[in-house]
């Protein structure tokens, strides 16, 4: 996929906080790991509870099913 402009990560977590945080707080986590490959944002999110991945497009912010 090629893009010519792509979300800021601090964008695409603030566009996205309401999918993100109940995943943060399910798992009690604080902290996340964020991966940008392909035109798309993988966030992870990894405790001892688990560990959840959401994608979403780095260009609008779009979550990936």
């Amino acid at each position: 996929m090629l893009l010519t402009e792509i979300l800021f990560p601090e964008e695409l977590l603030a566009a996205q906080a309401e999918a993100i945080r109940p995943e943060m707080v399910r798992l009690g986590a604080d902290t996340i790991d964020l991966a940008l490959a392909d035109g798309v944002y993988t966030i992870t999110i990894r405790t001892d509870a688990g560990m959840e991945s959401l994608a979403f497009r780095a260009d609008t912010g779009e979550a990936i099913v």
